[in-house]
C-alpha cells in the first residue's frame, strides 16, 4: 500500500504544483489542515475519500485524476 500512497501524493503534489498554489493554499481551498496535506503528498497518509473529493475540488479535477496518473 506504501507504494499506491506515495504514487498519489505525488500526483495530488504535482496537481498543486501546476496550478501555480502553495501546500497552504491547497489547504485553505479544501478546507483541510496544512500538515494533513504534507502528509498525504508525501505517501505518509491514507486519506479519506471525502478528504481526496475535498482535495480533487480545491484543485478543479476529478478523483479519478489522482488514479493512475490520470
Amino acid at each position: 500500500m506504501g507504494n499506491e500512497l506515495t504514487a498519489l501524493g505525488s500526483r495530488i503534489k504535482a496537481v498543486r504544483e501546476s496550478r501555480g498554489l502553495s501546500i497552504r493554499d491547497l489547504a485553505e481551498l479544501a478546507g483541510i489542515n496544512k500538515s494533513q496535506i504534507v502528509r498525504i503528498e508525501s505517501g505518509q497518509s491514507d486519506p479519506h475519500y471525502t478528504t481526496l473529493l475535498r482535495i480533487a475540488r480545491a484543485l478543479e479535477v476529478s478523483v479519478g485524476d489522482f488514479a493512475d496518473g490520470g
